[in-house]
């Protein structure tokens, strides 16, 4: 089935499943995308206290949630966040999941590839799951690099190809499973075929190069789940 990669198309999709996104992920990744999310976050705190961060392709919120849940944990000073989205239905279910949260948080709208926001604004800038289905990816570095700080920390959470071993086994549950499940549960068969395609299309080893040249010092690149998550800590130049 041939797809049309343009932010039209991707942002119909999220407005579908928003409400049931997490849902959905609960159930394909059988509860172990709070491994990961956990794992994320972790990486992040160890390397760096962030104090202004930029939660970009937010989606519900959920490593917001749990970023600042740790950040209590570890009494440390809470940070400024603003979640951005271009997806408003994805930014009223942070909005709700985010309410009773004590920090100070700002929602914009907006797209990744032109971000209404001052240059040097943030010492951290955090993707989960959002950098692959960015259709102009060297543009929006460019602008994650004009908006972070000199020395500022870029965190990325990403779903990418798997290696060798258990490529074949995960194809087929990406390509049948995950539609099947997305769409019993959203309506959106066709949608959840493509968000596990794209997966394929993802070059780890292509994407560090794109954040070399838009001026990132990639620091750490971890691999989980046999190649299928992976993720980055990079530091701006």
């Amino acid at each position: 089935m041939n797809f049309s990669n343009n932010e039209n198309f991707i942002g119909s999709i999220f407005s579908r499943i928003a409400k049931r996104y997490d849902l959905v992920n609960r159930c394909v990744s059988l509860g172990s995308h709070v491994h990961w999310t956990n794992k994320f976050v972790d990486l992040l705190l160890n390397n760096h206290t962030p104090q202004c961060i930029l939660d970009l392709c937010c989606g519900t919120g959920a490593i917001t949630q749990t970023l600042l849940h740790r950040i209590r944990k570890r009494n440390l000073l809470v940070p400024t966040v603003d979640c951005v989205d271009f997806c408003p239905q994805m930014l009223a279910e942070a909005q709700k999941k985010l309410s009773d949260e004590v920090a100070l948080i700002r929602y914009i709208r907006a797209n990744a590839t032109s971000l209404p926001l001052p240059d040097n604004m943030y010492d951290t800038v955090l993707i989960s799951y959002g950098i692959r289905n960015i259709c102009n990816r060297e543009r929006a570095l460019q602008e994650i690099a004009r908006v972070l700080r000199p020395k500022g920390k870029l965190f990325i959470l990403e779903l990418t190809r798997p290696n060798a071993l258990v490529s074949p086994f995960m194809r087929v549950y990406l390509q049948l499973c995950i539609p099947a499940i997305g769409g019993l549960l959203t309506g959106q068969w066709r949608g959840y075929k493509y968000l596990a395609s794209s997966i394929y299309s993802f070059s780890t080893s292509s994407f560090i190069n794109q954040l070399n040249h838009a001026g990132f010092s990639c620091k750490e690149v971890l691999s989980n789940s046999y190649g299928l998550l992976t993720l980055v800590h990079a530091e701006k130049l």
